[in-house]
């Protein structure tokens, strides 16, 4: 079923994402990179922990092997989003959750949706330090973000090889530091 839905989506060439791996330059390395984040560092670690959630709920709904289990690991996945945003100092991520670290499973048999899912995820962040960044006039944001959208439907450059998206957590500092993996927990 995701793999019919991915291709449905990326029937609309004109809207979709990639499903390959952009390069984590692009929400790293621009000019108005990081303004969100440093501006409103709460309200991004709650970005990045509703990230966890979206793409960490999938592992239990792969992973387990019954019902009871699948309903006991969303529940246990729901309870950690929720142990992070009540202690948001300690708890948030302090990096983008990739859904290679995060959701594994999901990641293995769903490879395409899941880039999406991360090409979605920086984009919103790309979107939000553009809206902050003071470095970018007011005049030029909706221009600066149609660049960036426009970035994000093509798969033909800075992109990543699947191995070096599936090691980013690694060279990110662990999984750790995005939450940490979905389920089973720790």
């Amino acid at each position: 079923m995701v793999e019919r839905l991915t291709d449905y989506y990326l029937g609309n060439r004109a809207l979709a994402f990639a499903a390959v791996p952009k390069s984590m330059a692009l929400m790293e390395e621009a000019f108005y990179s990081t303004a969100f984040r440093e501006r409103y560092p709460r309200f991004n670690g709650l970005i990045w922990a509703y990230h966890w959630l979206q793409v960490g709920l999938y592992e239990p709904l792969l992973g387990a092997s019954t019902p009871a289990e699948r309903a006991a690991g969303v529940g246990t996945t729901v309870e950690r989003f929720w142990a992070m945003v009540r202690s948001p100092s300690t708890g948030f991520p302090q990096l983008m959750p990739m859904t290679p670290a995060v959701a594994p499973r999901f990641t293995a048999r769903h490879p395409r949706a899941a880039a999406i899912f991360d090409n979605l995820h920086m984009m919103h962040d790309i979107i939000s330090d553009i809206l902050a960044s003071p470095k970018v006039p007011r005049a030029e944001k909706a221009k600066a973000i149609s660049a960036a959208l426009e970035e994000f439907r093509d798969g033909t450059r800075n992109t990543m090889t699947a191995e070096e998206w599936r090691e980013m957590a690694a060279m990110m500092g662990g999984v750790s530091r995005m939450g940490g993996v979905a389920w089973p927990p720790p």
